[in-house]
């Protein structure tokens, strides 16, 4: 990461910009100075924020979740609401609104990558035509599709609509896995920095499929398990960094997430 100017940062990886990939450019709220070409990538919603301060954008989060801020589910939600908005995000022809947690004396600063809404119409028929009724998949989708842990094209982030969606319906699938015909038919629905992917299934639960394993392990029987163990994970996965001794939030996947 480096500062172009004040009013915008360039985030890219060498890796990344070796294959080709476009930077993330990040502009703080109020947006100023963003280059036309970039505005024109903005989403509807996102558009609407940039010139708004943090705690403006932060009520307009609040208000676009409003409805979801209930039960076991909505503790997912005040998760993410504990982050303050601070940038709107543009790489390639996506945004998303930029949420952090600021470094304090005893962690390090995280943050969240927050898209658009989804038409949940729309959602709830791509998800029904893989054979997806669950009403706790629709809701959480509903509420966070696109949501990303780290900048594109890095892993982290749960499907949108304009992802191309995978399930395990494959042939070659079927000569890799182990048990594929208990899990065959699995929506891919996040996908972690490490590979990962996460499955679910419409009578077998909500799976992990590890990068480089031949097998999906069972990770949660049912979606509201799964809800209760992603917020319990979200809440307490924190470990050391080696070099500041700090605390930092350990990325979703599919090895620590079986702790919690």
């Amino acid at each position: 990461m480096h500062n172009e100017d004040d009013r915008c940062r360039i985030h890219q990886l060498p890796e990344f910009e070796e294959c080709g990939y476009l930077p993330s450019f990040e502009y703080p709220l109020p947006v100023s100075g963003m280059p036309a070409e970039h505005r024109d990538a903005l989403s509807p919603w996102i558009a609407g924020l940039t010139h708004l301060d943090s705690d403006r954008a932060h009520s307009s989060l609040r208000e676009r979740w409003a409805l979801d801020l209930s039960g076991r589910f909505g503790s997912l939600l005040e998760y993410f609401l504990q982050f303050r908005p601070t940038s709107v995000v543009v790489q390639d022809d996506q945004s998303w609104l930029m949420a952090v947690r600021p470094e304090s004396e005893s962690t390090r600063s995280t943050f969240f990558l927050i898209p658009d809404p989804v038409d949940r119409a729309e959602l709830e028929s791509r998800l029904a035509a893989c054979g997806l009724h669950e009403r706790g998949l629709i809701r959480l989708l509903g509420a966070i599709a696109g949501l990303r842990e780290d900048f594109a094209p890095s892993g982290g982030a749960f499907i949108d609509l304009a992802d191309t969606w995978i399930s395990l319906d494959q042939p070659w699938m079927q000569q890799v896995l182990t048990n594929y015909l208990t899990w065959e038919g699995s929506l891919v629905f996040f996908t972690s920095r490490g590979g990962d992917s996460l499955l679910m299934h419409s009578d077998a639960g909500v799976g992990w499929w590890g990068a480089g394993e031949d097998a999906v392990t069972s990770y949660a029987e049912s979606f509201e398990e799964f809800c209760e163990r992603y917020a319990h994970f979200r809440f307490n996965a924190w470990r050391p960094d080696r070099g500041t001794g700090k605390l930092i939030a350990w990325p979703f996947d599919a090895y620590d997430s079986r702790q919690y």
